[in-house]
């Protein structure tokens, strides 16, 4: 089942028993916040002793995560150490946790991240949510999955406005959208499938893409294209 995808800067009320939660964020982030702020996503499963707990007793190599109720409930740390090859935020590591904590429905991630690392983070949430599958699913309930930030620093819960996420869940929307191309094999994603998806994409964004196919291509100077294509239908 495709997912919905949605960003907020505050945390919403849930109980983990129809809504699952995940927290997740770097050990010193997780360390600097009290059960207090995010107890909203917890109670009345989980208590201030058990959170704090949990915290406390990971110790990520390089990642690492405790359930807090059941499979509800979960908090994991992202990895504490940073080579060349990754990025400060460790955004690298946040796409396989989710594979391994997202149980399905409507449920919550979440993050505790500084206010740099909230965009490379909101993206590695998007990998983990392609719009194509071809597995078989038994389930056709719908999911939705919305990401919730804790900004640590200065700016606090307030530092992402309106247009922060809204710029966000646009991008998040290129990459699931590009990964579906990339993923739908060719006998699904042929030429005019491809072209389709074009057309949908000017429709949202009120524009009139400019498409040369055919012989059009030949006559507008693109020859060689038009060669290969016409080759491959020879």
């Amino acid at each position: 089942m495709v997912a919905t995808l949605k960003f907020s800067a505050t945390l919403s009320k849930s109980d983990p028993q129809t809504n699952p939660v995940l927290i997740v964020g770097q050990p010193k982030n997780l360390a600097k916040i009290t059960f207090e702020q995010v107890q909203i996503k917890l109670l009345p499963r989980v208590n201030s002793e058990t959170f704090t707990a949990a915290v406390s007793g990971l110790h990520p190599s390089p990642t690492d995560s405790c359930s807090l109720w059941l499979n509800n409930a979960t908090v994991a740390a992202l990895p504490v150490k940073c080579s060349r090859h990754n990025t400060p935020s460790r955004a690298h590591s946040l796409t396989k946790i989710l594979k391994s904590c997202l149980v399905g429905g409507e449920e919550f991630i979440v993050i505790v991240c500084e206010k740099s690392d909230v965009v490379a983070l909101g993206c590695a949430v998007a990998r983990a949510l392609p719009l194509y599958s071809a597995k078989s699913s038994s389930s056709s309930d719908k999911r939705s999955v919305t990401v919730e930030y804790i900004v640590i620093g200065d700016e606090g819960n307030n530092g992402l406005t309106e247009h922060d996420l809204n710029c966000l869940s646009a991008m998040c929307h290129g990459i699931r959208l590009s990964a579906k191309i990339v993923d739908t094999p060719c006998a699904e994603m042929h030429s005019d499938a491809l072209l389709n998806e074009v057309r949908r994409v000017g429709e949202e964004l009120n524009i009139e893409p400019l498409i040369i196919q055919g012989a059009a291509l030949n006559e507008k100077g693109f020859g060689g294209i038009y060669n290969v294509g016409k080759s491959s239908n020879t």
